[in-house]
């Protein structure tokens, strides 16, 4: 049984393009998961994610440590596209959902992409309860983000189910007793959620 859905936000509700940048800028030395890797565990991202230094602190910082072919300048002009709108099936799979179990969003975020998808995307409202890291300063891997979340629903973790589209996060939610899935895409969301007959 389930009460409460768990949404990571870029790569399952929007779109997320910084990833092709992010190649580009150190030359492919990656691959795509390892890059990702690399961004969790970032000093850099972990500070700014938590909210703990600004944009400006924080461009200047990424550039230095991913030894980055962009100035600090240009990479922060460009970070907001980040993000992309949310994916077409975003909206109706909400209308489905919402009514039958707690919505709510659980997003390794910041100060520059997380106004982007509450106002200019209209997507605040469409959930319960939102756990952004640069609000709350508990970042996904780390056990003490998803214990606070437990903690703050006030619900069995067992009885939560977290969406996430890397597989590092998945494998940390299930670690904390979370219920959760790899999802990438709204469309992976949508066939995951029927899968486990969660979709009416």
């Amino acid at each position: 049984m389930i009460d409460v859905i768990l949404f990571d936000v870029a790569g399952v509700l929007v779109e997320l393009t910084g990833v092709d940048q992010m190649m580009t800028w150190t030359s492919h030395r990656h691959s795509v998961d390892a890059l990702w890797d690399l961004w969790l565990a970032s000093p850099a991202v972990r500070d700014f994610e938590s909210g703990r230094i600004g944009s400006d602190t924080f461009s200047h910082r990424l550039v230095e440590e991913f030894d980055l072919s962009v100035d600090a300048g240009s990479l922060v002009a460009s970070f907001d596209a980040w993000i992309d709108g949310p994916y077409p099936e975003v909206i109706p799979l909400l209308d489905r959902l919402r009514g039958r179990f707690k919505l709510g969003t659980l997003s390794n975020t910041n100060e520059r992409h997380w106004p982007r998808f509450i106002d200019e995307m209209r997507m605040g409202p469409r959930f319960d309860v939102h756990f952004p890291s640069h609000q709350t300063g508990r970042l996904k891997p780390d056990s003490e983000c998803f214990d606070y979340v437990v903690h703050q629903l006030g619900v069995e973790p067992d009885r939560i189910l977290f969406l996430d589209d890397n597989e590092t996060n998945v494998t940390a939610a299930r670690a904390s007793g979370l219920r959760s899935e790899r999802s990438v895409t709204a469309a992976g969301t949508v066939d995951c959620l029927e899968s486990m007959g969660l979709l009416a």
